[in-house]
């Protein structure tokens, strides 16, 4: 049993992720209220876990069957997605029955190597379950692609969603570039006249996707426990448009120039995030707790190997980086953090305050006396 498909996660991600804040379908409704639009309606892409979840949560609110909105959210999948179509083994969350059955999260760290990590860490995604939180099967995510070709009915010809209603979902929204938009929950792309439509994501320790050519009637499902392998499932939509249609051969170039790409962002990353005791030892004087309002406590200590960052939910080896103008930055080393420039924070001495970066906003972090 896999986790399939999810979104990548691009906003909340620290709220959710960091600290401890955010532990309830709840939580996530009320943070809602201070989010603020970076752009005008309809201007850019952007993709909004938080928006994506509130949206199904409503609708499983509606549907009425719980106590609370993520218990509302599992019934109204498993009653009306997953048990109409004969998706038996597709869990919302697992049960604890199913934990044998589940698939290792792998990711790689800072030397570039996969490595499994704990599954606790994709946890996050509960509160935001209808953004990505789906254990399933390929065998079952096919079920659910079988319908969207049948156009709402399932193998046997029954009718479990209207023609208009999947047709609405396909109906191109916003613009992502010249050939894909977005519509309710699927993207849609044009690739020289070849219409692809599906949704793919990823979370730290496995990457999904899941797309179908409703003119061809044939469609693709790929579940992986390896996080950002982005390369892979790009590879593999090439790969069908050559089989299937005759498209130019160019897969195994994109699959080798990614491979490339990679072994080029880990050197440069081991270039400029060191680990030598001689670089690290300026963290000696950051040991200690510190408290952020919004993400709550984080905690630099000493280790056998050098330094760590402690949040309630996971630990990770940390290196240093100096900046050209003298700046210094600590910054995640282990998996599934090494790789990414996501999780970096700025230093200041008075008062002595740890600094992290969001894309849209500054969490700082002061410390606990």
């Amino acid at each position: 049993m896999w986790r399939a498909p999810v979104p990548a996660c691009q906003d909340g991600i620290m709220e959710l992720d960091v600290g401890s804040k955010i532990k309830t379908a709840d939580d996530v409704v009320k943070q809602l209220n201070t989010l603020l639009p970076t752009t005008g309606f309809g201007e850019t892409f952007q993709y909004s876990n938080t928006l994506v979840a509130v949206g199904g949560f409503a609708g499983a609110n509606v549907y009425g069957k719980g106590t609370d909105l993520f218990t509302k959210y599992e019934n109204a999948m498993s009653n009306l997605v997953f048990t109409p179509l004969g998706m038996s083994s597709t869990r919302v969350k697992p049960t604890a029955d199913d934990q044998a059955r589940l698939a290792s999260p792998h990711a790689r760290g800072y030397d570039g190597k996969m490595t499994r990590i704990p599954q606790t860490l994709d946890d996050f995604v509960y509160p935001v379950a209808p953004a990505g939180s789906t254990w399933s099967t390929v065998d079952d995510i096919a079920k659910y692609m079988m319908m969207e070709l049948l156009n709402g009915k399932d193998a046997n010809g029954n009718v479990l969603f209207s023609a208009e209603q999947i047709e609405k979902r396909r109906t191109p929204g916003v613009s992502i570039g010249d050939a894909a938009n977005y519509g309710l929950g699927l993207f849609i792309e044009n690739n020289k006249g070849v219409t692809l439509i599906g949704h793919g994501g990823n979370l730290y320790g496995f990457t999904s996707d899941m797309f179908f050519l409703p003119n061809h009637n044939t469609g693709m499902v790929v579940l992986t426990n390896s996080g950002s392998a982005n390369e892979f499932r790009t590879y593999l939509k090439q790969k069908l448009l050559e089989v299937l249609l005759g498209a130019k051969p160019k897969s195994n170039q994109m699959l080798e120039f990614g491979a490339k790409r990679n072994k080029a962002l880990f050197a440069a990353r081991r270039a400029r995030v060191s680990i030598k005791p001689k670089a690290t030892r300026w963290l000696a004087e950051y040991v200690g707790r510190y408290e952020n309002a919004d993400l709550g406590p984080v905690t630099i200590k000493r280790s056998a190997n050098g330094y760590q960052l402690i949040t309630p939910i996971w630990t990770s080896d940390i290196g240093s980086i100096k900046e050209q103008n003298g700046e210094k930055l600590l910054s995640l080393i282990s998996a599934p953090w090494g790789p990414f420039d996501d999780y970096q924070f700025r230093v200041q001495k008075q008062p002595k305050q740890l600094i992290l970066n969001d894309t849209q906003v500054k969490y700082v972090f002061d410390v606990v006396h």
